[in-house]
């Protein structure tokens, strides 16, 4: 699939690169709150 909106970050290959990251810590990689972080927190 190619992605034919603008990006809000002016980076080359940013799209490459999200989704290197979400293949390698998931889909939700920033999660914030206590709990979507609760295993971390209690880890």
């Amino acid at each position: 699939m190619t992605e034919k909106t603008a990006t809000k970050v002016k980076l080359p290959f940013v799209v490459e690169q999200l989704k290197a990251a979400r293949e390698t810590m998931g889909q939700y990689f920033w999660a914030y709150g206590v709990g979507a972080n609760r295993a971390k927190l209690d880890a």
